[in-house]
């Protein structure tokens, strides 16, 4: 159960490394079968939902992410199941040099690992945020209240960015998957066993960006996580 960090406007890295073979990914990972869990709705559109199938998309809910992972369910093993842990929200905060993760309040993410005894991965996609502008919208202004108003009732994100027209600006994007966190199989998992692994994943992923930042993204700024 793989945690793809930070969503960017598009989470165009997501896209790249784990729904197609651009960067390699069966040789870099081979046995294993990438899904990429998006917003499932996303698949209610006629023939849009055939095209994120095509590219082995899934939706990000509970029942299909835990049969996924769930080794009684599911015979199909390697299983390497990305979700992009920020979400809508954390597009909106989505600024070139900035890693603003929004990880705080998800605990169903790091419940699924422990019920599945699922190893929990961190990656990071540096450079994520540099592929597209988005306008002024700092918290507190009427563009920033009308966006979270939206994504609240809505569950999607409307950032107004911008880039070379659709097409993002051509920057590098460096995307870095760290060492995997064994859970152990907890089908009932406490708030304390839960809150456990998640610190553990939070100081992990921290370490991973310290690590690499001086190499991807020197002039980025610290990770803060809300």
């Amino acid at each position: 159960l793989v945690g793809f960090h930070p969503h960017g406007i598009l989470a165009t890295g997501a896209f790249i490394n784990f729904a197609t073979e651009a960067t390699g990914f069966s040789k870099v990972f081979p046995g294993f079968k990438p899904y990429l869990a998006i917003l499932k709705a996303h698949f209610i559109a006629p023939f849009y939902r055939d095209f994120l199938m095509l590219f082995g998309m899934i939706a990000a809910t509970k029942k299909g992410l835990h049969y996924l992972l769930d080794k009684n369910s599911c015979k199909q093993t390697g299983n390497f199941v990305v979700v992009v842990l920020g979400g809508a929200s954390e597009a909106l905060d989505s600024r070139p040099g900035t890693y603003v993760m929004h990880i705080n309040q998800r605990f169903g993410f790091f419940k699924l690992a422990l019920q599945t005894g699922s190893y929990l991965v961190p990656c990071i996609s540096f450079g994520e945020q540099s592929l597209y502008h988005q306008v002024p919208n700092e918290k507190g202004s009427w563009i920033r209240w009308l966006q979270d108003k939206f994504t609240s009732i809505s569950t999607v994100a409307l950032p107004i960015f911008y880039a070379r027209g659709p097409f993002p600006y051509r920057k590098p994007v460096y995307t870095v998957v760290g060492a995997p966190i064994q859970c152990e199989k907890i089908n009932e998992p406490t708030d304390e066993q839960v809150a456990h692994i998640k610190q553990i994943y939070i100081e992990k992923l921290q370490t991973l960006f310290e690590d690499y930042k001086v190499i991807y993204d020197p002039e980025a700024n610290d990770i803060e996580f809300v």
